[in-house]
């Protein structure tokens, strides 16, 4: 049986496959969260969003949100100025609450 040895310049490559896929992996989430880095996000009145996210910051600019995180048992309720911080990655749902529309700020999280 013959003895398969990967090297290479890059450090992933260094690794046998399923490295190579995981450093993939992981290098198309940082991307993927840059596009995401800050979003201002409008809701109607009574309008419900979700998503997935990483570790992200939310910041109410206007409204009120009830927000809803998977990982955390407490729901959480922001007015203006208020935010709200993830720790980990999971889905995120946002209620617009009060009659008038609501905007928040959905930006990457470096806080823990």
């Amino acid at each position: 049986m013959r003895s398969t040895k990967y090297h290479s310049d890059s450090p992933a490559l260094a690794e046998p496959p399923w490295h190579l896929f995981t450093w993939l992996m992981h290098r198309w989430r940082i991307r993927r969260m840059r596009k995401f880095a800050a979003q201002v996000i409008a809701l109607a009145p009574n309008t419900i969003a979700g998503f997935t996210v990483g570790r992200v910051r939310m910041t109410c600019l206007s409204g009120t949100l009830w927000v809803t995180y998977n990982d955390d048992p407490q729901d959480y309720l922001l007015t203006a100025g208020q935010r709200f911080v993830s720790r980990s990655q999971g889905r995120l749902v946002v209620h617009a609450m009060a009659m008038s529309p609501a905007r928040f700020l959905l930006q990457r999280s470096d806080e823990r």
